[in-house]
């Protein structure tokens, strides 16, 4: 399967470094650009935003300075990896109370056709809420990750508005 774009969504967190690396890797062979995009969450902490409570009109200026230094810094990881790799990319940064939503807005303005996701197994209310959402369980992946750590998620698809097609089983 060729691609020409692929949004990767980070929260710098080690997943979403390991998945930066997968798309750069993706991206060289098959010529595609990348987008980094980091969300910053605002508001109260929900099920999506993993108990954090980032930037919003709540909380003062130190904490959302620190949410785009965390931002710049997660992003900056994305673009180190895509030029070492010769690959075409672009960061941006939004603010939102449901990251997700913001994620699947940046993906329709960019002509993107689904979105896929990573979500712990043990994550019921997150796998409940995107359920609810149209995402739909894809495939599962177990990984060691290292330090004693297994990566242990769904992975998690939507379709964007706009795409043909239906099938969103494992390999679309």
């Amino acid at each position: 399967m060729s691609y020409r774009h692929l949004l990767v969504p980070t929260d710098g967190s080690a997943r979403s470094r390991a998945a930066a690396a997968a798309a750069v890797a993706l991206a060289r062979s098959s010529g595609a650009r990348i987008t980094g995009l980091f969300v910053i969450a605002e508001g109260v902490p929900t099920a999506f935003s993993g108990g954090k409570l980032y930037a919003s009109g709540v909380v003062g200026r130190r904490i959302r300075a620190l949410a785009k230094l965390q931002a710049k810094a997660a992003l900056a990881e994305i673009d180190r990896r895509a030029a070492a790799a010769r690959v075409r990319h672009q960061e941006i940064q939004r603010r939102a109370r449901a990251p997700w939503r913001a994620i699947l807005r940046v993906a329709r303005a960019r002509g993107c056709s689904r979105l896929a996701l990573a979500v712990n197994r043990n994550n019921r209310s997150a796998i409940a809420a995107y359920l609810k959402h149209g995402f739909r369980i894809a495939d599962a992946l177990v990984k060691n990750i290292g330090g004693g750590f297994v990566m242990d998620d769904y992975i998690m698809v939507k379709a964007v508005a706009g795409d043909p097609s239906t099938a969103l089983g494992t390999g679309q």
